[in-house]
């Protein structure tokens, strides 16, 4: 009888007790109320349906909370207005990229003198709000190579280029633009800037360099003589004498020698090949007629 008065005297029989935690702190609540025995069972079920209820809803939003926030903090992220637009400048030459970015800051021209030593790529760099963009072209040709534009970090350097693909409007995996990100010397993970590489100004500047070579003396050349590298045919058309070469390029430069002098020592014929009025005039070499020396 004493016991069960205790039990009847117990915290979890008061219903004001078991109402208080059931608000303050269910866990507790929901115990004080399947022990309380003066509460019906069907408010029981309702009572424990109810927060179960609640308690699922609740671990459902922040599963979706989770999925969703790498895209609202994408979504955040500060959009930069467009500097250079590099897509606006596609199909035009370097004079046709100064009419429309304006005077650059460095708008130097190679010499004759430069140009005729084969110089085939020069730069001009054009400056706007803080970024600093730099075009290689062909100075012959005029057409672009390439773009390049440089972080505005005070430090030369940055682990995240994503403003660069905004500020020059392109992005990455485009079938129309190839970006490459330029890494540091000191430090892999960071880059100076990004490359970019227009696919209709490379294929461009591919099919005039071939007709440029084709109408050079070296490209007429390595047409008569397509085993011979375009290295090689350089050199020939520059009438250069070096170890290596063979009788036909020097033929080529010179003409047929005036005395072709055999000799056989014990190691197999060896010839002296003459021209009397170039220097280095002899020419020396073995049946494969290589150039193994000359003086």
């Amino acid at each position: 009888m004493e016991e069960n008065n205790q039990e009847l005297n117990a915290w979890y029989e008061k219903t004001w007790v078991v109402v208080v935690f059931c608000i303050v702190f269910f866990p507790v609540g929901l115990y004080a109320l399947w022990k309380n025995s003066t509460i019906r069972q069907g408010w029981k079920i309702g009572i424990t349906a109810f927060f179960a209820f609640v308690v699922i809803v609740n671990i459902t939003n922040n599963d979706k909370t989770a999925t969703k926030n790498p895209t609202e903090a994408q979504a955040t992220e500060k959009k930069l207005d467009v500097v250079f637009d590099i897509k606006a400048l596609d199909g035009k030459n370097i004079d046709g990229i100064v009419k429309v970015l304006g005077d650059p800051t460095t708008n130097t021209e190679p010499t004759k003198l430069q140009l005729k030593d084969g110089v085939s790529e020069w730069d001009k760099s054009f400056k706007k709000d803080g970024y600093e963009l730099l075009i290689t072209y062909n100075p012959k040709t005029r057409e672009v190579i390439d773009f390049f534009i440089g972080t505005k970090d005070p430090s030369g350097k940055t682990t995240d280029y994503k403003d660069l693909l905004q500020v020059t409007n392109v992005s990455e995996g485009s079938s129309k633009i190839i970006v490459e990100p330029v890494k540091t010397i000191q430090d892999p993970e960071s880059f100076t800037g990004i490359k970019i590489k227009l696919k209709s100004s490379i294929a461009k500047a591919e099919a005039l360099a071939q007709k440029e070579w084709d109408r050079s003396k070296a490209g007429k050349i390595q047409k008569k003589h397509s085993d011979w590298s375009k290295d090689d045919c350089v050199r020939v058309a520059n009438k250069q004498i070096w170890i290596g070469m063979t009788l036909d390029m020097a033929k080529c430069e010179r003409g047929n020698p005036n005395s072709a002098n055999p000799s056989n020592y014990g190691n197999g014929t060896q010839w002296q090949w003459g021209w009397e009025d170039y220097t280095p005039s002899y020419l020396y070499g073995g049946d494969d007629q290589i150039i193994t020396a000359y003086n």
